[in-house]
């Protein structure tokens, strides 16, 4: 009996570790919400951290898709030079350990979906093909950055205004 205690307790202190690739995102310190547009369906190699440099306009658009399943995101806030990096922390994993700053921005909500541009929408009569069913739908990933007083639906809305103005292009 001893022998399965010890077998289970070295297999959780060491067969558990994250070895999970990161999704890396360094964001401007200016800005409340991001986008990453997946243009290709593609997929890359996730056995190394994959590093996504968010520009000032809060709208990435990388060639390839994204990986499914259990993902290691890190989230910095990075300055104009990139010298200082600061983690955002998730604010739904600090509100549950009772741990909040409320001076301290937080990534407040992540978001994901996909859409189709105008001209790619197949149209019969009055009825659009969802995105989900269409083949050139494009995924999209982001998020919304924020103190924990901040108005969530609001910067929500931001952030869907941003996916809806690439629907236009």
């Amino acid at each position: 009996m001893k022998n399965i205690i010890l077998f289970f307790t070295i297999f959780f202190l060491f067969g558990c570790g994250n070895s999970t690739p990161k999704e890396i995102f360094l964001i401007p310190k200016n800005i409340d919400n991001f986008v990453v547009i997946y243009n290709a369906n593609k997929n890359i190699d996730y056995k190394t951290d994959v590093v996504y440099r968010i520009p000032g306009n809060g709208i990435l658009q990388v060639e390839f898709q994204r990986n499914k399943g259990i993902l290691n995101h890190k989230f910095y806030l990075v300055d104009r030079e990139r010298k200082e990096k600061i983690e955002l922390r998730d604010f739904a994993l600090d509100e549950y350990r009772n741990n909040i700053d409320v001076n301290k921005q937080y990534q407040l909500d992540g978001l994901d979906g996909s859409f189709i541009s105008k001209k790619f929408a197949n149209v019969i009569g009055d009825k659009i093909t969802m995105s989900t069913n269409n083949p050139n739908a494009k995924k999209w990933f982001g998020i919304i950055i924020g103190k924990p007083n901040a108005n969530q639906n609001e910067l929500r809305r931001k952030l869907f205004a941003k996916v809806d103005s690439l629907m236009h292009e």
